[in-house]
This record gives structure tokens, C-alpha cells and sequence, in this order.
């Protein structure tokens, strides 16, 4: 695929496969052709994009340098792009649950080791140019062990590994994992690599597992973690494994926090011991961690039956792990909780515990506290997330880690994101009633220990389906981000991610990012390939559903049980008809499906491989018969989407912005004879504007229908929409001259979002997307002149994140597009911004007569070559 980076006012051209790989190589297997295409005018093969499952965003802002802009603030953070750990083509990947360890003396050699569920096995890779290539093997357990390792899923949801890789002195790296001997629980094992990860010795047993297990094989010492302490004489190495001993069919259980040492890198190991006290219920140890002076520390929370309070616990040994004090670091509340984690500041001693705790009747949020004198007394805890209290949003499974000069750093889930699909369920947690399943990787860092933190700023480019990949069906959901500093600038982050997965594959990846701490004031920018508007609708399918389909689970009744939305459904409209795109980039992103825009006489080659691809549920077909005939239904129902799953929508105008808000309405019979709301609201404009298509973005991340209005009065039909919708709050987007001030008062609570032209309607659009906690990480942007194309980028970043702006003219370009984001007042500060380049047909026809001229001087080229190759093979013929 061709995307442009343009720095300092020139451009370069880079072409790369499907996915933004490791390896940069192209997945084949999901790469799907997207012709590029503007109304019957085809370009040529060089112009073809290969897309296929893969975000362009991706790679887009790793490849291209950067030039200056005036958006961001010296000393800023700034995140890369988010890229894919492996270049393994089989759709059925499974690789989750990952650890990352960097090379104190070379922040560019990085080892990271996570589990594949699928192939069973514990892996290993490793960079050295800072996570642009990999190379790796699996680890492999002593001879008395069945091989491979980890060839077996374990019961109750644990992995072999658990998110543990250190380096020691040197190039030693060990790492930590599960597994056990027939007939026995599991053991701890222990790896080591004495060639900072390029291959690991077989294992050593560094806890025994004991005779016997029980059916469900969740028993015996699980889910390890390693410290190191380098050191000349050797290295010194911890582990910690949480020990589960079943003393009936489910409870009560034992578990303990139990630790074994060596003093010889891993060689030889002391006699486990319990770090917990005999009555204490441990659960979910945290990685140990070894102050300056040998003292070892380790976290847990306690889990005892209610009315018992849970805590904190924090313990440490003084003496290699033969014996343990411990202190309550604070309370654990809440049922889904508290996870904590612990590091170290080895130049302070200073001990950060990172946790979550769910406070009754309310949601789950990411703490800190910090001890300055070795566990013996703990600060109050700090919220690190900083959105707004009590909002009923879940933030999760925190990591931290400490950088060389003391940097805190902080990541976690984070579901303020959350797509509101409706629901019946009106006893579950307000944190399930928020939104469905979909999480973010969020960031903030301290430089003061962990007093106070920065904005929270976004790691992921693309929500994650929790429903997509291994997240519910095999890790339970409660495996974290793994965090690497890279010296005191940057900071590497790992997480197992859906995204290249579907309904049927459940691929997970290993996906990484880099993040600067203080990053300059420059800002990668992205041209998205010049494709026409149907081959960039296509463009965008691909970007916002690399994988293909999928579905969310929606909670229901009071026992969490979930109903499936259906897979992704399309929604096909003509490419010149903006009132049915504005309209229908709502019911798309409320369908998890992209906006695809076709002729009037049927489907394009392009789309009907797009469709193909994303193997939907449904579709709809959102115009009048004159705009998309018979034939679009037909060629539907050929391209695989089943027949009695093709809804028509033949309307225009406001009847046609009616019919979509009534199609994306799923309330019950009760609901609405109690005319119970069945959305959070409206948004209203005239499509005839160029403004109305800056609305899309919004609403459709906010499951916001649009209606039409124009300006002298709102139509009949928007009027019936409103009513029979129940809707209480409108949001109007467009100036008085859209829509003048007493037709907005006759909308339901009316709020105005005004501007005299595209570009400041688009400022208060993203002031309000901001106001609602849309990410502004990335910021898209896409020319006024085009509205189809608009409202097509406007439901490809609903289901990313991100916010969407328009500037003036069909060619957005990227100086056009940084002078928005300077007067967008963006806090935090973008780390990117995408152009949707709208070309016309004119513009394409340029590219066709270049890519003509430069085949021709190629073939030139090629002969001329061939030519001398000839003249060297034939033997010189003697003079005279």
C-alpha cells in the first residue's frame, strides 16, 4: 500500500503489505486488493492498494520522517504508531500475555517472551534495532517434562507465562514460566539466556510441583514472576509463584505467595518459602522486585470471605527469602480487583504499588502509593486515571515501572471509550451499562515518585474488541500491558491485541508502541492513499476493520449473561449522495460496519472484494432506487451477505435521516410504550451545508442518530423521528445561516455547534468531541468539498478513536491539515494526524499519465540492462 509522509514540505512515497510487521514483510493471507477507483475511471496496477486486514494507520507515522508543526509542545508525550510483534501469515495466531525487557547499556536490544494458546507454546523474541525486525524460538522445558512446553492450556483461565523477562549483568536475561511432570502440579521453571535473548538454555526447576492435581488442572504453583539483581559474583534471581492447593470441589482453596532464590544465576535454588502468612488467602502476586541493599519485596491482595476486609499486603525478606515480614499497604475493595504491582527505584529504594480497587456502588479506578522507608509505612493513594469520578467507566489491571531516572510509569485498560450499545440490563454495575466491551490502553508517567502524574494519554490507535480473540475465551481478561524504559526519553509498551482477528479466527497479537516522554514539537503526518471515493471508502473498511467482522457482547440481566450483537453489517450508499452518507455513518458504526460507497448501477470490483473479506452479517442499501438500483441488492446477496439480511431504505431527505435513526432503534415493546429514550439524543443539520459532514465523526461514536433540518423550519419527518425516538437533548451542528435561531427552538433542548465555515464549525465539533472524553491522539482530517467521503472517514473513526475535522477544499492536504490542529487547542497533544487526500477524477488522471511515463522509462531501463548483461556474456571478436 502507498501512503505518503510529508516532512518540511516534501513528500515521500512508501509502499508496504497489509500489516505494519516487525518484520515489515506482508501477511498474504490477508491482504485483499482495493482498486482504486473513481467512478468508472480504474488506475492502473502501481496505483492498486494492498490493504487488507491491516490499519494504513499503523505503519503510516513509523515510516515517513517528520516535519515541524506548530500543534504540539516541546516536552510533550508523544506515542508511535501500534505495531505487530511477528510476521506469522496463519490467521489462527493466539499470542497473548507479554513481558519486555530492555538492554540497560542498549535501549534498542529488546527481549520480549509471551505465550501462543494455539500453537502451545511459551515463546521468545528479540530485537535489536528497537522492534523494527525480530527473531526468537520457544522455550523449552527440562528433559523430565513433557515436550513442548506449554503445550497444554491450563484450567482456570491462567497462562504458563505471566508477563516476567529481566535482564542481569551482561547479556543474561531470564525469564519465568509454568509447567508441570505427569502426575504432579505445576512447577516453577526458570530460563536463562546468556546471549541477551538471542537463544535460552532448557529451564531448571526453581519450585518442584508435588504429586497429584486435580481435574481441573488449576492447582500447584502458577503464574511466576523473576527478579534480578545483577551482580559479578552472580546473578541473583527471584521468583515468585502463587501457589493454589484445592481442599474441596471449589472453596474454600489455599493460596499462598511462595518465593525461592538463587544466588548463581539460576543454577541452584533454596527451598521455597511462603511469603504469606498460614491464614492469609493470597491472590494475584505481583513481580518481585530487589532494592540496592539484597531486600526482597513482594505484593499480593487477600481475598477472604466477606464480612473479612481484604488489604494491600507488601512483604519483604532481608534475608535471600528465608523469612518475611509484611504490611498493609491499604484496602482492596471490590470484586474485580486489585492486581497490584510493584516496582523500584534503585537509585532511592522507593517502593510504587499500582493497583485497582472497585469502591462499593461505584467503578473500578488505577491507584498508586508509594513507601519511602523500605514497607514499613505507605502514602495515601493516588488516582492515576483522570477522568471524571464516579462516571461508572472501568479503568483496570495497571502495570508500572520505574526508568533510570525515576520516571514512574504507569499503563492500564481503560474503557472510557466504550461504545454505548443499548441495553436491558438495569441491574448490572453501572460500569457494564456504560458501554459494551471495548478497551483502550491508556499511559501516564511521574516525575516526582509517584505524587502526581501526567494526563493520561492514549497508547492504542484502535479500540480492542474483548470480544474479538482470547481475551473472554481463554486469558479471562485479566492479563496487563507490559512496560520497557528506554532510558529516560522513551518507554516501550506491549499488550496482546485483537485487532487482526475476527468471529471466526480470534487471532491475538502481540502489538507494540513507543512512547516520548518529551517529545519535540514535531508532528508525524499521514497522506491516506489518493484513491477516488470509492476506492477510499474501501480504503477506510480496511483501516477502521482489519480483521474482518465482528460482534459485541452486550450485558443483559443482573447474572452478566450477554447477548451477541450481531456480526458487522455494511451500509452502501451512492458516492455522490451526501444526505444518505451523513446519515448513514451512524447506522455503519452502529452496525460495526464501514461505509462503502458505490454507482448507481451496482458495485464496484473493489467493494464487492471488501465485502468478501469482511463476511457480513447484513447490509444496508440507504437511498432511492434511483441513486442504487436492483442490481446493488443482487450483487450483494452474490458477494455472500444474506438475502433476507439486505434491508432497503428507499427515502431521501429527512425521510431518509427518519428511517435510519428507526432502523438503529432496538428497543423493546416495552421500552417504547413507556417511551423510554432510545437514544442519549440527536444531531441535527442541513445536509445541504458543507458543515454537516464534520458531525459525522461525533455521532457516530456517540451512537447519535442525524436527523436534517434546514433554515427556515424542521421537517415533518424529523419532527416524527424525534418523537417516536424519545429524544430529550439535540445537538444542532451549523451556523445560523444552516439553521436559523427559531428553528432551533423548536428541537428538543437544543444545543448549538456553530462556525461560519467548515474549518471553525470543525473546531467547535472537536471542542465538544473533547468535552465527551473522544480521544485526541490522532486527528483526522478529510477536505469539506467532499461530504461522502467525509461521513465515510467520520464512521471509520467512531470505531478507532480518534476526532475528525474538515478543512477547507477537496485536496485536505497536510499543511492544511496542521494549521487546523494548531487551532484546534488539542491538550494532550496530538501524536498524529491522517489526511483523507480526496482526489478528483482530474487529479487521478495526472497520476495515471506519471505512473504511464515512469513504466515507460522503467521498461527503458530494463532493456538498456539487459542489453549490457548480453554484451558482457559475448566473448570480445579479435581486431582485424
Amino acid at each position: 500500500m502507498a501512503v505518503t509522509d510529508v516532512a518540511d514540505g516534501k513528500a515521500g512515497t512508501f509502499t508496504f503489505g497489509p500489516a505494519m510487521e516487525s518484520t515489515g514483510a506482508p501477511s498474504p493471507d490477508r491482504a485483499a486488493s482495493a482498486s482504486v477507483q473513481d467512478g468508472e475511471r480504474r488506475c492502473p496496477m502501481a496505483l492498486r492498494t494492498r490493504v487488507g486486514q491491516v490499519a494504513v494507520l499503523l505503519a503510516a507515522a513509523a515510516l515517513g520522517s517528520v516535519g515541524p508543526a506548530p500543534a504540539a509542545d516541546v516536552g510533550s508525550v508523544r506515542v508511535g504508531p501500534n505495531i505487530r510483534v511477528g510476521d506469522d501469515s496463519n490467521p489462527l495466531r493466539s499470542d497473548d500475555v507479554p513481558a519486555l525487557a530492555a538492554d540497560p547499556a542498549d535501549p534498542n536490544h529488546i527481549v520480549e517472551v509471551n505465550e501462543d494458546f494455539l500453537a502451545g507454546r511459551c515463546r521468545f523474541r528479540v530485537t535489536f534495532n528497537g522492534g523494527r525486525t525480530w527473531d526468537g524460538g520457544e522455550l523449552a522445558a527440562p528433559a523430565d517434562f513433557p515436550q513442548t512446553a506449554c503445550s497444554r492450556f491450563e484450567g482456570g483461565d491462567y497462562a504458563h507465562v505471566d508477563g516476567s523477562v529481566l535482564f542481569g549483568s551482561g547479556q543474561n536475561v531470564y525469564t519465568t514460566f509454568s509447567w508441570n511432570r505427569p502426575g504432579e502440579t505445576d512447577a516453577t521453571l526458570v530460563a536463562h539466556s546468556a546471549d541477551g535473548g538471542r537463544s535460552f538454555a532448557k529451564a531448571v526447576v526453581a519450585i518442584n510441583g508435588v504429586p497429584g492435581a486435580d481435574s481441573s488442572g488449576n492447582e500447584g504453583y502458577t503464574r511466576p514472576k523473576v527478579a534480578v539483581q545483577p551482580r559479578t559474583q552472580g546473578d541473583r534471581v527471584v521468583v515468585a509463584s502463587w501457589l493454589i492447593t484445592l481442599t474441596g470441589t471449589s472453596e474454600p482453596q489455599q493460596r499462598r505467595a511462595t518465593v525461592a532464590v538463587s544466588d548463581d544465576g539460576g543454577g541452584t535454588w533454596t527451598a521455597p518459602v511462603n511469603a504469606s502468612l498460614p491464614e492469609q488467602k493470597a491472590r494475584e502476586l505481583s513481580q518481585p522486585v530487589i532494592g540496592p541493599d539484597g531486600t526482597i519485596y513482594v505484593a499480593w491482595r487477600t481475598l477472604d470471605p466477606a464480612p473479612a476486609p481484604n488489604f494491600l499486603i507488601v512483604a519483604k525478606s532481608t534475608d535471600r527469602g528465608a523469612t518475611w515480614s509484611q504490611v498493609q499497604a491499604g484496602p482492596a475493595t471490590g470484586l474485580r480487583g486489585s492486581d497490584p504491582k510493584l516496582a523500584i527505584d534503585l537509585k532511592s529504594s522507593a517502593l510504587v504499588l499500582a493497583y485497582w480497587n472497585t469502591p462499593t456502588g461505584g467503578d473500578s479506578d488505577v491507584f498508586v502509593r508509594r513507601s519511602t522507608d523500605g514497607d514499613a509505612t505507605w502514602s495515601a493513594e493516588v488516582r492515576v486515571n483522570d477522568d471524571t469520578v464516579g462516571n461508572g467507566v472501568v479503568q483496570r489491571l495497571p502495570q508500572v515501572s520505574v526508568a533510570p531516572d525515576g520516571r514512574v510509569d504507569v499503563a492500564w485498560h481503560d474503557r472510557r471509550l466504550s461504545y454505548k450499545y443499548p441495553t436491558t440490563n438495569t441491574t448490572a454495575p453501572i460500569s457494564e451499562l456504560t458501554g459494551a466491551r471495548l478497551e483502550d490502553y491508556y499511559y501516564a508517567y511521574s516525575t516526582d515518585g509517584g505524587k502526581t502524574f501526567s494526563p493520561n494519554h492514549r497508547l492504542t490507535d484502535r479500540s480492542i474488541d474483548l470480544d474479538t480473540g482470547l481475551d473472554r475465551r481463554v486469558t479471562g481478561g485479566f492479563y496487563w500491558a507490559a512496560l520497557a524504559p528506554l532510558g529516560s526519553e522513551r518507554l516501550m509498551v506491549a499488550w496482546g491485541d485483537s485487532r487482526f482477528g475476527n468471529t471466526l479466527t480470534d487471532t491475538t497479537d502481540i502489538l507494540t508502541t513507543t512512547v516520548e516522554v518529551r517529545a519535540d514539537a514535531s508532528l508525524p503526518a499521514t497522506e491516506l492513499p489518493r484513491a477516488g471515493p470509492i476506492g477510499q471508502s474501501v480504503i477506510l473498511s480496511q483501516l477502521a476493520y482489519p480483521g474482518g467482522t465482528e460482534s459485541i457482547g452486550v450485558p443483559t440481566g443482573s447474572a452478566r449473561a450477554t447477548m451477541a450483537v450481531a456480526g458487522t453489517k455494511v451500509v452502501i450508499v451512492n458516492q455522490d449522495d451526501a444526505p444518505a452518507a451523513i446519515a448513514g455513518s451512524v447506522l455503519a458504526r452502529a452496525n460495526n460496519g464501514p461505509l462503502l460507497l458505490s454507482e448507481a448501477k451496482g458495485l464496484s470490483k473493489d467493494v464487492k472484494e471488501e465485502i468478501n473479506r469482511l463476511h457480513p452479517a447484513g447490509a444496508y442499501v440507504v437511498g432511492r432506487v434511483g441513486t442504487l438500483t436492483a442490481t446493488v441488492m443482487d450483487e450483494l446477496a452474490k458477494a455472500g451477505v444474506p438475502g433476507d439480511k439486505i434491508v432497503r431504505i428507499d427515502a431521501d431527505g429527512p425521510d431518509l435521516a427518519r428511517q435510519v435513526a428507526q432502523a438503529m432503534d432496538i428497543r423493546s415493546d416495552a421500552d417504547k410504550s413507556a417511551r423510554a429514550p432510545a437514544f442519549d439524543g440527536a444531531v441535527v443539520v442541513n445536509p445541504a451545508t458543507d458543515e454537516a459532514a464534520t458531525a459525522t465523526g461525533l455521532a457516530a461514536a456517540l451512537r447519535l442518530p442525524i436527523l436534517f433540518a434546514d433554515q427556515a423550519g424542521v421537517p415533518t419527518a424529523t419532527v416524527d423521528a424525534l418523537g417516536a425516538l424519545g429524544i430529550q437533548k439535540t445537538i444542532l451542528v451549523g451556523g445560523t445561516s444552516s439553521v436559523a435561531d427559531a428553528v432551533m427552538a423548536k428541537l428538543p433542548s437544543p444545543t448549538r455547534l456553530s462556525g461560519t465555515t467548515a474549518a471553525t464549525m470543525s473546531e467547535a465539533v472537536v471542542k465538544e468531541a473533547r468535552t465527551r472524553g473522544r480521544p485526541t491522539n490522532i486527528v483526522y482530517f478529510a477536505g469539506a468539498d467532499r461530504p461522502v467521503e467525509a461521513a465515510a472517514l467520520g464512521a471509520a473513526v467512531a470505531r478507532l478513536g480518534g476526532v475528525m475535522a474538515l478543512v477547507p477544499g477537496n485536496n485536505a492536504g497536510v499543511s492544511a491539515a496542521r494549521n487546523a490542529v494548531a487551532r484546534l487547542d488539542l491538550a494532550p497533544p496530538a501524536d498524529r494526524v491522517v489526511v483523507l487526500d480526496q482526489s478528483s477524477p482530474k487529479a487521478n488522471t495526472a497520476v495515471i499519465v506519471l505512473e504511464i511515463v515512469v513504466g515507460l522509462v522503467g521498461l527503458g531501463l530494463l532493456v538498456a540492462a539487459a542489453r549490457r548483461r548480453r554484451d558482457r556474456a559475448t566473448p570480445a571478436t579479435p581486431a582485424g
